[in-house]
């Protein structure tokens, strides 16, 4: 017997893997204001919602930025089929 979510499981994985790339990126490339901040006395919350507010913008801009190109794809691939020749 086979679990009917598992290839759905299956396809969630790459997206995931990217959101954390990029967060990791983010923490990565910011981590000494990170640490200066802290140093400061700032809330761990504010810290965090800092990094997840830059990872939210990124990942909705490269959403927008996919659904954009896959659009304007569309249109070009429906615009010009391929014609193969009898036989």
């Amino acid at each position: 017997m086979t679990f009917p979510g598992a290839p759905s499981i299956d396809n969630q994985k790459p997206p995931n893997i990217g959101i954390y790339g990029v967060m990791a990126f983010q923490v990565a490339r910011r981590w000494r204001e990170i640490g200066i901040r802290m140093a400061l006395g700032a809330d761990v919350g504010a810290v965090s919602g800092m990094v997840l507010d830059q990872t939210a913008r990124l990942t909705l801009a490269g959403c927008a930025i996919g659904v954009s190109g896959g659009l304007a794809l569309t249109r070009v691939a429906t615009a010009h089929p391929i014609r193969h020749p009898p036989g």
